[in-house]
């Protein structure tokens, strides 16, 4: 607590310090689109609320199949697939031991895979999943096959992993095997050149990075504190030209400038300040509440049609639920903008007194 006092009095006794900082938090402000590393209004969910430095999400390749029987493929019913198995004439098929194969899935075009303890081996961040591939069973038929990762790649929106058995994999035994794997968004990146996942502040609620949302937001605010010494410098010059201009006119203009001064004496006396927080206070709290009323709506919905989307199809519902959810999003959209609304009245009334 002493050091942080004595950072802050630097600031008083040296006023050089104060004018840099305010410069440098300009400049912040004029060249964020060039200094910002990343987009700030594009968000990675899977690495969000994440503590500064390199980071990933998690992709869960969950229940992936190494060997993919016909009967799979052509998906035959589960139970003929059992009776099958207790066919002790029909034969298995199997991955021999120190065999080569290829785990193939699909990553998507915009993520990549994270070398997060940088150490340049992106084989580390293979992770297997014991719940996903244990569930539903008991440990001892959990299946885990001895695999010895060699490779991991991706080419275009597919990603791959070689592999080495360690052992023999058998059809419907061993065959099955669950991943986590560290990814991240790369088309949030404004330069091609920053190493993936690296965060300098961490990211936000939503997965945005606070480094690039911090300089835009000093952008922001520059731009509202010179709009607003404009306006006021205006409104101020013109009333005191106008004051002064007619303060000692004959035929009564000096009602002008009295009229001016009592203004400016009643915005001194009467507490705007206060009157308008109670007023932000009041209405940004009902907005609030519409907007938590309206997400909770919407989530509602998605989650009752992902459950229920056998019964939606089933009685043609498909177009009228989608008119339904249009709806449902246009009152959360509308229900944001009026909290943008009431703090864009209120933030400037707070500069301005």
């Amino acid at each position: 607590m002493n050091l942080f006092k004595k950072f802050i009095s630097l600031f008083f006794k040296y006023p050089v310090l104060s004018a840099g900082f305010l410069i440098f938090i300009s400049l912040l402000g004029i060249f964020a689109p060039i200094i910002a590393p990343y987009d700030p209004y594009i968000a990675d969910t899977r690495a969000r609320l994440q503590p500064p430095g390199v980071i990933s999400g998690k992709y869960n390749l969950q229940n992936y199949d190494l060997i993919k029987s016909e009967d799979q493929i052509n998906q035959k019913p589960r139970w003929e697939q059992l009776l099958d198995l207790e066919n002790s004439n029909k034969e298995k098929k199997i991955i021999p031991k120190n065999s080569k194969g290829t785990i193939k899935f699909q990553l998507g075009p915009n993520s990549s895979f994270v070398d997060v303890n940088r150490n340049g081996n992106y084989l580390d961040e293979i992770v297997f999943d014991d719940f996903s591939n244990c569930l539903g069973l008991s440990q001892n038929e959990c299946p885990k096959p001895n695999l010895k990762y060699t490779k991991i790649y991706k080419k275009d929106s597919t990603g791959y992993i070689d592999f080495i058995a360690e052992e023999e994999i058998i059809d419907y035994k061993n065959d099955i095997i669950s991943l986590d794997l560290s990814v991240i968004r790369e088309d949030t990146k404004k330069w091609p050149w920053w190493p993936s996942g690296l965060y300098l502040l961490g990211t936000d609620t939503i997965g945005r990075d606070y480094f690039s949302r911090l300089i835009y937001g000093a952008r922001w605010n520059l731009t509202l504190m010179l709009i607003t010494g404009i306006i006021g410098s205006l409104i101020g010059s013109s009333l005191g030209i106008i004051a002064g201009w007619n303060a000692f006119r004959p035929k009564y203009r000096w009602v002008i400038d009295e009229v001016i001064q009592r203004i400016v004496d009643i915005t001194s006396v009467i507490p705007i300040l206060l009157i308008a927080t109670a007023w932000f206070k009041r209405n940004i709290k009902r907005t609030f509440q519409d907007v938590r009323t309206q997400v909770s709506r919407l989530n509602t919905f998605v989650q009752e049609h992902i459950v229920g989307m056998n019964i939606v199809q089933l009685f043609s519902r498909e177009l009228d639920e989608f008119n339904l959810f249009k709806n449902l999003n246009s009152l959360h959209r509308d229900a944001h903008i009026k909290t943008v609304l009431y703090f864009s009245i209120f933030l400037p009334i707070v500069d301005v007194f």
